[in-house]
């Protein structure tokens, strides 16, 4: 009675996952294929995603949001890595610090086009900031560091 109607409900399908949670089949393929979720198959092939794996899902839904990568994703769900969401949170520091730098170095650039500095400084100043942000030693406190993350000036 009530136990398998409680049961049917906690299946859910492909397409319904996929309109519900906005994802696409292939995205729902790849986290099977990378063992983050794990739909019960029926004997005719259709894939069932009980209530662990919407929880996954939404976990990995979450994250992505975040701008974790899959191998991060897949770090933090299987292997219980949450030192990665960390290291996003002090990625995003020194994204936000940079930023910051960069605003500053505008009113440095107005002073230079107003003639109050030389051109030639500004470029060297701007230069070797943005040289030490390129080889990741500048930390968020304006320090030299160790090497944390990623290069953040596009090339």
């Amino acid at each position: 009675g009530l136990g398998l109607i409680c049961l049917w409900v906690m299946y859910m399908r492909i397409k319904e996952v996929m309109n519900k949670y906005k994802v696409t089949r292939k995205a729902l393929l790849l986290y099977e294929e990378r063992g983050l979720i794990q739909p019960d198959r029926e004997l005719s092939g259709y894939r069932d995603y009980r209530l662990v794996d919407i929880e996954v899902l939404k976990k990995i839904i979450l994250l992505r949001k975040m701008e974790f990568s899959l191998d991060e994703i897949e770090n933090i769900i299987i292997y219980n890595n949450k030192e990665l969401i960390l290291n996003k949170k002090n990625e995003y520091e020194k994204e936000a610090h940079f930023i910051e730098t960069k605003k500053l170095y505008l009113d440095y650039i107005h002073d230079v086009i107003i003639g109050e500095y030389e051109i030639d400084e500004a470029i060297d100043a701007i230069d070797d900031t943005l040289k030490l942000y390129d080889e990741n030693k500048y930390d968020v406190k304006g320090r030299y560091g160790k090497r944390t993350g990623r290069s953040f000036r596009s090339r």
